[in-house]
């Protein structure tokens, strides 16, 4: 019998394993591989007789485990793997592969799929914003708890050592702020208390001196930031930040673009037990609607499929501006070293050799997209708020439209704008209306929820996409933040003043498209300054949709 009749016949009877977990199903495909191994080792392939022997050994010794059910995941990833190796020595570069326009899109995934995440390369876990604040000086107390309040953090305030022991052991908090000198706090009480728990609660010193002494004993007592009163809120905010919330890498999207579906099954499975989410593309026009939809961080491509090549699906990706930093990886049995250049002179950042093993291929995959991430911050983020810049938010409602008109979902698309800002620079200076401008982009980013998107539009407005939502809540979302944002002090040394915002809002479908929706938002903030300031007003339906030109500009 052919080597080639063999193979399929163990591929066949482990299609009907991984359906079907039997026993002799599995002695049967035992069997049918040490037959190919003997094979092998007749015809002189010696690497392909020995992958054949191993690839039995390890059946054989699932046989005698005797698995009642269903062999666990990662034995069925290394029996896809050897499979895959096995396939790759015979069939080197094509097989008989289907018509490449007649296939269907192949998606893997691990768990739920997020549509269109936020592309800034992390989402956080539950953050603990329960703080403990210890003040002896009550009305400090109130203040500093009223300001933290306006961030979402919830404040219990202690004037003393008196009670907080027993609250912390029950309501453990994700911070603990000290406003007492560091003098007056006895370091055995939280040194004890953080041994009961397996992981140190943060500890904050609030104190009126700022010489090195207090903050060496604020260091010696377990503190872990220190701040001169009066606090700079914005400053507090980010540390608790920092210390109540923990940041996770947001999970790479590959996109695969192969025919083969063995090659296929193995390259997701070995990338998703990495923590990645995967899509498969099959021909070029399911590519570009992949791109847009999936938002990939990496495309993985075959370098020969029946319709089109890697070089020539590469260079239709490269000659779209919005996609010539993602990185393209090719991935063939292709060895001659002047093809693999000349992949890599097309817009190809990597060119691997097949068989790969699922190590180097994760290795690979993850140091391009980490590199990717930093350089796309650089592009997308505004330096100032770390919000997306104007290109980027008006790139991400073209998506979000796309979405929203895929899922039939509504979307609300808000432009906000600061009242009287050139006052504020004037009257305190531009480093104080930087100031102003950070505390408004980090009390939005705590207001709204982390499928909602924030950008910075240009000086002092702001852009924001609020997906799957109706535009009456949007529009009560956007008043209730604006209301908040109206009692939020900002500091000047001894000086506090307030600051309010204008908003215009519009809604999708109302407004079908992204250029019409941002115009309808655009008039409705002009309305909204116009007719008083510090208020929300939503956009007229598209057959009042007028553009003009004010007599008289309206300050901003």
């Amino acid at each position: 019998m052919k080597i080639e009749e063999i193979l399929n016949q163990v591929e066949t009877l482990w299609q009907a394993l991984e359906q079907t977990w039997d026993r002799a199903t599995l002695e049967n495909l035992h069997q049918k591989t040490h037959q190919l191994y003997r094979e092998a080792g007749i015809a002189g392939k010696t690497r392909l007789s020995r992958l054949s022997r191993n690839l039995a050994i390890y059946l054989y010794q699932l046989i005698e485990k005797d698995i009642p059910q269903e062999a666990p995941l990662e034995q069925k990833v290394e029996i896809n793997k050897q499979l895959f190796i096995l396939k790759e020595l015979v069939y080197p570069v094509v097989t008989a592969k289907p018509v490449l326009h007649h296939a269907p899109v192949v998606q893997v995934k691990a768990g739920p799929e997020l549509d269109l995440p936020k592309p800034d390369g992390a989402e956080f876990t539950e953050s603990n914003r329960l703080i403990v604040l210890i003040d002896s000086n009550k009305q400090e107390a109130e203040a500093v708890a009223s300001n933290i309040g306006h961030f979402g953090y919830k404040v219990e305030v202690f004037p003393g050592p008196d009670g907080v022991i027993e609250f912390i052991e029950n309501n453990r908090p994700g911070t603990i702020i000290i406003g007492t000198e560091v003098e007056k706090v006895d370091p055995v009480l939280f040194q004890n208390l953080n041994e009961k728990f397996s992981k140190k609660i943060p500890l904050i010193f609030l104190s009126n001196k700022g010489d090195g002494f207090s903050r060496l004993q604020a260091v010696k007592a377990g503190g872990d930031a220190y701040f001169i009163k009066p606090v700079d809120i914005r400053e507090l905010i980010d540390k608790l930040d920092s210390l109540s919330t923990h940041s996770l890498p947001q999970a790479y999207r590959i996109l695969i673009v192969d025919d083969s579906a063995t090659a296929v099954t193995f390259h997701s499975i070995i990338l998703q037990m990495a923590g990645m989410v995967t899509r498969v593309a099959t021909d070029p026009e399911q590519l570009m609607q992949q791109l847009v939809e999936f938002a990939p961080d990496l495309i993985l491509m075959d370098m020969y499929m029946p319709t089109g090549t890697g070089l020539e699906l590469a260079a239709v990706i490269r000659q779209q501006p919005g996609y010539v930093s993602v990185p393209i990886v090719f991935l063939s049995g292709e060895t001659n070293l002047q093809k693999q250049f000349q992949a890599l002179q097309l817009g190809g950042d990597d060119f691997l050799t097949k068989p790969i093993l699922g190590d180097h291929l994760v290795s690979v995959v993850t140091a391009r997209v980490q590199r990717s991430r930093i350089l796309r911050s650089y592009i997308e983020r505004d330096s100032l708020t770390g919000l997306y810049n104007h290109t980027r938010i008006k790139e991400q409602l073209e998506l979000e439209i796309i979405g929203s008109r895929r899922k039939n979902n509504n979307l609300v698309f808000a432009m906000l704008d600061i009242d009287y800002f050139k006052k504020v620079n004037d009257t305190y200076g531009h480093h104080i209306g930087d100031r102003v401008i950070k505390n408004l982009s980090r009390f939005l980013l705590n207001k709204l929820r982390r499928t909602d998107f924030i950008g910075r539009y240009g000086g002092e407005e702001f852009a924001i996409i609020l997906p799957d939502i109706s535009e009456e809540n949007g529009f009560l979302v956007m008043n209730r933040i604006r209301d908040d944002f109206a009692r939020f002090p900002h500091y000047i040394l001894d000086t506090e003043f307030y600051t309010t915002f204008s908003c215009g809002l519009a809604s999708f479908p109302l407004y079908g498209e992204a250029n019409s929706l941002s115009r309808a938002a655009d008039r409705a903030l002009y309305e909204a300054k116009r007719t008083g300031r510090n208020r929300v007003m939503l956009a007229g339906p598209p057959v009042n949709e007028r553009i003009v030109s004010p007599a008289t500009p309206v300050k901003r």
